[in-house]
């Protein structure tokens, strides 16, 4: 398993949705990678607004749980995970990732 892969299983016990520990570099590398297989690829970008809808919207959070790639959008996701101790080093903001 990857590192953003063990940092995903841990995220998802303590916040309740799955976080990938990447940096923009590697989620770049697995969407290239993914295009080039063309086949389905979800992406997810959490923020704190995921974190409250995964909690009451069970379709919500099996999209989530479903996705393939799940870096962390929110600065607050990034905090909470720290004060878990869950390796969450930087933000991805979805809108970046496609500029």
């Amino acid at each position: 398993m990857a590192e953003g892969e063990i940092a995903g299983l841990c995220a998802a016990r303590g916040l309740g949705l799955p976080i990938d520990a990447i940096d923009m570099e590697t989620a770049l590398s697995r969407i290239d990678a993914a295009a080039r297989s063309a086949l389905p690829y979800l992406i997810s970008t959490p923020n704190l607004d995921f974190l409250v809808r995964n909690r009451v919207d069970p379709e919500f959070r099996e999209s989530l749980l479903s996705s393939d790639l799940c870096p962390a959008d929110g600065m607050p996701i990034i905090w909470i995970a720290r004060l878990m101790g869950v390796p969450v080093r930087k933000r991805i903001a979805g809108s970046d990732i496609f500029n």
